[in-house]
């Protein structure tokens, strides 16, 4: 099993160990409020585990874990998952000691031979001072991630109304990079901007900053070709796409998450010509950004927490024509590169 070796620190001493954290490759200090943190709680039971929820930490809505009682030691951000390395040293004499580590004899790694690291005391000193600095708070998060998306620039424009609001253009006036003819109010188009979203449709003229993507679960996508004809189109084959989706659970980014949902299998038609393999490039990349489908209730069915079309139409039947999903439609290839357009699939 693993086994921890921790000598009792001297009292004048136990104060002064540092905590690191790993950044690919490099070890970086905790800011001093931490290292008090990791500290303390390491101090009193060796073999245990911290939850940091302060300052930097803050970002990650469930906070980040710190276990003691591993080797190595890690921290876990309990949002993401994301898992990366942790150390604890003590200087002594301007030098820094690797801290006992943990060794599982059933590991077919052992650990690394510790090594002398020295340290010149200015620089120790500079290193404990660092600070990590305080994160954005959620609104001017989102401020910023909208002048990044858009890379708005300030506006004297006055002329007209905001399209938004209707007010005024009186103060706090920006213009969007790919459409600076319609001026808004900044919080306006702020305002527009969905939470944690990396997306934006200009309110006005349609024009799509960022990358849209949403909350499709896990599942895969087919693509098959033959030489049946479809109703309608008599010079082609047909392109079969097969969409298929086991039960699963819903993650954090779901309705209902920790819930199970229903799986799904469906099939879709295209004509195997320009517009049609237009069309399945376009579908393609909905799929990649997790467009087609989400999770929700069934509108023919009416079953809850199931997988479900999210607005991209489709065609499921090679005949019947528009009002049974099928073939003949003449405007149906314009009517979903429009619905993929509005998504910002170009």
């Amino acid at each position: 099993g693993n086994t921890l070796d921790v000598s009792p620190d001297p009292a004048s001493t136990r104060d002064k160990a540092i905590w690191f954290w790993e950044e690919g490759g490099t070890w970086c200090p905790y800011d001093m409020e931490t290292d008090r943190i990791l500290e303390s709680h390491f101090s009193l039971n060796p073999q245990g585990e911290v939850v940091l929820r302060h300052g930097f930490f803050s970002r990650s809505p469930s906070g980040h874990t710190v276990k003691f009682g591993c080797y190595p030691m890690t921290q876990t951000n309990n949002h993401t998952g994301f898992v990366r390395r942790v150390k604890r040293e003590m200087p002594s004499n301007n030098y820094i000691k690797p801290a006992p580590q943990v060794f599982d004899v059933k590991s077919v790694v052992p650990p690394p031979d510790p090594r002398m690291i020295k340290l010149d005391p200015a620089k120790l000193e500079m290193l404990l001072s660092q600070k990590h600095p305080d994160p954005p708070s959620p609104a001017q998060a989102k401020i910023n991630m909208c002048k990044e998306l858009t890379k708005w620039k300030d506006s004297t424009a006055t002329e007209h109304d905001c399209p938004i609001c209707l007010c005024s253009l009186d103060e706090g006036v920006v213009v969007l990079s790919a459409c600076p003819t319609h001026p808004f109010h900044r919080d306006c188009i702020v305002h527009c901007l969905k939470e944690n979203s990396k997306f934006l449709k200009c309110p006005c003229c349609g024009h799509v900053y960022g990358v849209r993507t949403g909350i499709m679960p896990p599942g895969t996508m087919h693509v098959t070709r033959d030489s049946t004809r479809l109703a309608g189109y008599y010079l082609c084959g047909t392109i079969t796409i097969s969409y298929s989706f086991a039960n699963g659970i819903q993650g954090p980014e779901h309705p209902n998450p920790g819930q199970p949902y229903s799986g799904t299998y469906r099939t879709a038609y295209l004509p195997d010509n320009s517009e049609g393999n237009e069309v399945l490039r376009l579908l393609q990349l909905a799929w990649d950004r997790k467009l087609t489908f989400t999770i929700g209730t069934s509108v023919t069915s009416g079953a809850t927490n199931s997988v479900i079309w999210n607005g991209i139409h489709h065609k499921t039947s090679t005949s019947g024509g528009q009002m049974n999903y099928g073939y003949p439609d003449d405007t149906y290839l314009a009517r979903v590169k429009e619905e993929l357009k509005d998504l910002g699939v170009v």
